[in-house]
């Protein structure tokens, strides 16, 4: 997930993992896509970070295996993210609802805001937290990661 760093000519040429961020977020489809696997999320800038640091720190990262996870990143969470960022506009008004908080811990019901995004009790769980001891990195997370997405997003409306 986030921003393309080059932007195409219009959403319909958009990467196969920003097209149903895209679909929810122009309105083209009222559906909520389901996650694959775990849902898991990380930014695609902090991808970057990591191939460079292991690059650059190659006897430290020689063998060794990085997950790049920040947290949980459900489809609902990101329909929730978007309605709440774009709130009282045009584009709001288009934004997929599906069933806020489904699916995931901490959407706040009386305010729309997604507070946090958690895994469901007893859903599978994958750590990115050797990345972060390891590599001194600092997610980014999935709420900066939309938003940012969207605001590239803005140009294709």
């Amino acid at each position: 997930m986030g921003p393309p760093i080059i932007l195409p000519s219009s959403g319909s040429k958009l990467n196969e993992t920003l097209k149903p961020v895209w679909d929810m977020f122009s309105g083209a489809t009222q559906e909520i896509p389901p996650y694959i696997g775990t849902g898991s999320f990380v930014d695609v800038r902090n991808v970057a970070t990591m191939h460079i640091w292991a690059f650059e720190n190659a006897s430290k990262s020689d063998g060794e295996r990085y997950l790049g996870v920040q947290g949980f990143g459900p489809m609902q969470a990101v329909a929730d993210i978007l309605r709440d960022a774009y709130k009282g506009t045009a584009i709001g008004e288009k934004i997929t609802k599906g069933n806020p908080g489904e699916g995931y811990v901490g959407y706040n019901k009386e305010t729309g805001k997604v507070d946090e995004i958690g895994f469901l009790p007893g859903a599978r769980r994958i750590s990115g937290a050797k990345t972060v001891r390891e590599m001194g990195l600092e997610y980014i997370t999935l709420q900066q990661s939309i938003i940012d997405t969207a605001k590239a997003f803005e140009a294709l409306l």
